[in-house]
């Protein structure tokens, strides 16, 4: 379910699992990109090679952020209980001091035998010295986001692995309503096969049970400001922040899906295939209908001042000009004039 890669770019978890298999356990890792799912699969695979009976003893984790480098490189240096190797996870390796530099290149270039350490970061400045030490000297492993054709996939064989069936309808407007985060993805599979049980997950199931997405939501928000419907544009927003969602991150989404309405006004002014405005605007086949409506219904200069708008509470936000929810709630209001 790990996508193939060029030993260049990095191994893939599919590449580690082979290694690991044939018994070639690297005594230094780096695991970089946001897939986290992925990553939690591969310590995993790590953590079979501890004897079980004495993980305890031998499985350490760190963040780098919160704990001194020199202290978990102690810990690499003790002799594992029991056990062939022991286990230290480093993670935030991105939080890694310039100060820390020396410590850091020298279990580098004399990693202990009998451990196997693993550094974690979703990425890494490649301008700092200890990004380059740390891909030099480590085996990098690649956690990088998946593609929607990549989710849908890992979906297919995921279910498959749970021993459930999922009818090909389902299996796209599922990974188009719960996103391409493998995390996600499994909670709602693990769902959809429990619903199913002996039958094959269908289209009216996924709808019915798959919480919708923080891009659906920000869809539910654009749909009712082009609908004038201020009350419930108001609501959507409330209930976004509400539930944890930062204001920037709200705005950010709502200004690039009418920065996708401009492009998408723009080829239609050209009279474009809608092949080529799908592909520009990168949406969803179960979306492009409804969006092109909409686009066909708003002037251009109505998308344009609202971008303009957008940039402007942007500013006001990080300039703490009043609170982010109030600027939200009055751009809405403006937005549904």
């Amino acid at each position: 379910m790990s996508r193939s890669r060029s030993k260049s770019q990095g191994f893939t978890l599919a590449d580690l699992t082979a290694a690991v298999s044939a018994g070639q356990v690297a005594p230094l890792y780096l695991f970089l990109g946001p897939e986290r799912f992925l990553r939690r699969e591969a310590i995993a695979l790590l953590t079979e090679t501890v004897d079980e009976a004495f993980r305890a003893f031998n499985i350490d984790s760190f963040s780098i952020a919160e704990h001194d480098l020199e202290t978990a490189f102690d810990v690499a240096r003790q002799l594992p209980m029991m056990s062939p190797r022991r286990l230290v996870v480093l993670h935030d390796a991105d939080a890694i001091r310039e100060g820390s530099q020396e410590s850091l290149e020298n279990y580098l270039k004399s990693p202990v035998d009998s451990a196997v350490v693993v550094f974690i970061a979703d990425a890494l400045d490649q301008r700092r010295k200890t990004s380059t030490a740390l891909a030099k000297a480590c085996t990098t492993v690649r956690f990088d986001t998946y593609s929607e054709a990549e989710a849908v996939r890992w979906t297919e064989a995921r279910v498959r692995q749970l021993g459930g069936r999922i009818d090909r309808a389902a299996l796209g407007a599922l990974v188009d309503l719960a996103g391409t985060e493998l995390t996600r993805l499994s909670v709602e599979i693990e769902k959809l096969v429990s619903h199913a049980g002996a039958g094959a997950i269908d289209l009216v199931s996924v709808r019915q049970l798959v919480t919708r997405s923080r891009e659906h939501q920000v869809w539910d928000l654009t749909d009712a400001i082009l609908a004038r419907d201020r009350a419930r544009a108001i609501r959507v927003v409330v209930r976004q922040l509400d539930s944890g969602e930062e204001p920037l991150g709200l705005l950010g989404m709502l200004a690039s899906t009418y920065r996708k309405m401009l492009v998408a006004k723009e080829l239609m002014s050209r009279k474009a295939p809608a092949a080529e405005v799908q592909a520009a605007v990168k949406l969803p086949p179960w979306k492009m209908s409804e969006f092109n409506a909409q686009v066909r219904h708003v002037e251009t200069g109505a998308i344009v001042r609202a971008i303009r708008r957008m940039d402007e509470v942007d500013a006001a936000i990080k300039s703490s000009v009043g609170t982010p929810r109030l600027q939200l709630e009055i751009l809405v209001c403006e937005l549904t004039l």
